[in-house]
């Protein structure tokens, strides 16, 4: 494929998806990395599925999925916010505690963006901080629950991250 194809098919692409969005929501990880100071969540978190984010995120194209975490200390985050270390557990008290700060900011989030699809995965005490989502997301978007145990819920997510990267790069899709 010559350079101007190449230039076609991702100016095509961008159009096929333009204004669409993805929108990743996961919990924070008590495992964190070694790493000293100021770093982006996505670097100090070390559960299974942020070594499998880091892992993959210079081979996909993630730059239309937005990435949130929700936090015990720092509420709702993205994986670039900056933070330090910290030790600080989610319990069911707390999760009731973050409820109306992290479902407003999300509420927000999901009114302002035109998500195509959302994924969320949340063990049970996290989705307390979260519960009513559905009646926020609007028809045409579609929400998604992982389910199962970390290594399952990792795996759908990859499965998810990588499907989302993927879209437009189908030659049917692209017309």
């Amino acid at each position: 494929m010559n350079r101007s194809n190449l230039e076609s098919t991702s100016t095509e692409r961008n159009h096929l998806h333009e204004g669409a969005r993805y929108l990743l929501i996961l919990s924070c990880s008590k495992r964190k990395t070694s790493l000293l100071g100021q770093w982006p969540a996505i670097q100090i978190y070390d559960g299974p599925i942020y070594r499998a984010l880091r892992k993959r995120l210079k081979a996909l194209d993630l730059s239309l999925v937005d990435i949130c975490i929700i936090s015990a200390k720092y509420e709702l985050i993205t994986a670039e916010s900056m933070m330090e270390h910290y030790d600080c557990q989610m319990t069911a008290e707390r999760a009731v505690e973050l409820r109306d700060v992290v479902l407003s900011e999300l509420v927000k989030m999901i009114q302002n963006r035109s998500y195509k699809e959302i994924l969320i995965n949340l063990g049970s005490i996290y989705r307390a901080t979260i519960y009513g989502i559905e009646k926020y997301v609007p028809s045409g978007t579609q929400l998604t629950f992982t389910s199962g145990g970390i290594g399952r819920k990792t795996s759908q997510t990859i499965s998810w991250l990588e499907r989302v990267a993927s879209v437009g790069l189908n030659s049917k899709e692209i017309r």
